[in-house]
């Protein structure tokens, strides 16, 4: 464990960040960072310790493992050092420390039953038109076969018949 000199000071913040496990994505809050991470809270359990995240607020990405989790909260340390100007942390005020500029909440929406319907719509709508587009192409090909078929037989008397003048 961590000595008392060797903990990097947290900064109180209140962010709303999407936080992807495995292939899902949760909402969370993250309540306080650091340097070296940050402590993120959710409606539901918090990740597993050991687990991987990646963690999005706005354009900022932060890819980290899961330290400690604890009923919905739990504690990550980032792969990289932390820009903590991005993060509302007036670095002039004490030191490396200092406190959040705002108590601005930044939300991330999470996409909505709507917003998924629709864009499944979208690719539906998508695929139909490309298969009716393929069975269009194939409908043509199989009807310039048939009618060449059943003309070459006049055309070709046609031709034998100008061709003997």
């Amino acid at each position: 464990m961590a000595h008392a000199a060797d903990r990097q000071k947290r900064h109180a913040v209140s962010f709303q960040a999407r936080i992807r496990e495995g292939g899902t994505w949760h909402e969370m809050m993250i309540c306080n960072v650091s340097r070296r991470g940050l402590m993120l809270k959710g409606r539901a359990g918090a990740p597993q310790r050991g687990t991987y995240v990646e963690i999005r607020r706005g354009s900022q990405t932060i890819i980290g493992q899961v330290r400690w989790a604890s009923g919905n909260r739990c504690g990550v340390k980032a792969r990289e050092d932390i820009d903590l100007s991005n993060w509302g942390v007036d670095r002039s005020a004490g030191g490396e420390g200092g406190s959040p500029r705002s108590q601005a909440v930044i939300v991330v929406r999470r996409p909505t039953a709507a917003d998924v319907a629709a864009r499944s719509r979208l690719a539906a709508r998508g695929f139909n038109f490309a298969l009716l587009l393929m069975l269009g192409i194939a409908a043509a090909a199989l009807t310039e076969s048939v009618v060449s078929s059943v003309l070459a037989p006049s055309l070709g008397q046609v031709s034998r018949g100008l061709g003997s003048k």
